[in-house]
């Protein structure tokens, strides 16, 4: 009777194991669809930088005036520090993935150890079911060869 208690309450500890597995398989998505944001928003800014870029030579090139390519030059400028800055968030947000992919896996291992736990316990229970039963009907055998033997004399 306690091994069914005991499969019972290992079966709650799984859900548990179970639901924190969702929840830091939920967190885990959720941070590579940041990353994936933010790998898009680094990848415009560097496409928006190279066709300034492209314009800021074709209008070297062409001979306009100083003030315009100096505006230009200061406007690439501040584009290199965007494309700096979100190359730096990028990073934690890099960071950030692997420590939720860390944690998804440790939660992982931590439910299917419990579903190994859990399934020992019922295999026990199983075999303690299937002992008693046995050994009820040895029982049973023994008492029916005693009651037929006393029958007959």
């Amino acid at each position: 009777m306690s091994s069914v208690k005991k499969a019972q309450r290992l079966q709650v500890i799984v859900d548990l194991r179970q639901e924190q597995e969702n929840k830091a398989l939920q967190a885990l998505g959720d941070c590579q669809s940041k990353h994936l944001e933010m790998q898009a928003q680094l990848d415009n800014l560097r496409n928006y930088r190279q066709e300034y870029q492209q314009q800021y030579q074709q209008l070297a090139r062409s001979g306009v005036n100083v003030r315009k390519l100096l505006d230009f030059q200061a406007f690439l400028e501040k584009l290199d520090q965007a494309v700096e800055a979100q190359l730096q968030q990028l990073q934690v947000a890099v960071d950030e993935l692997q420590e939720k992919r860390q944690k998804w896996q440790a939660a992982h291992r931590q439910t299917l150890s419990m579903h190994k736990v859990h399934e020992a316990a019922i295999l026990e229970e199983q075999q303690l079911v299937r002992q008693r039963e046995q050994r009820e009907m040895d029982e049973h055998a023994q008492r029916g060869g005693k009651n037929d033997g006393m029958e007959n004399a």
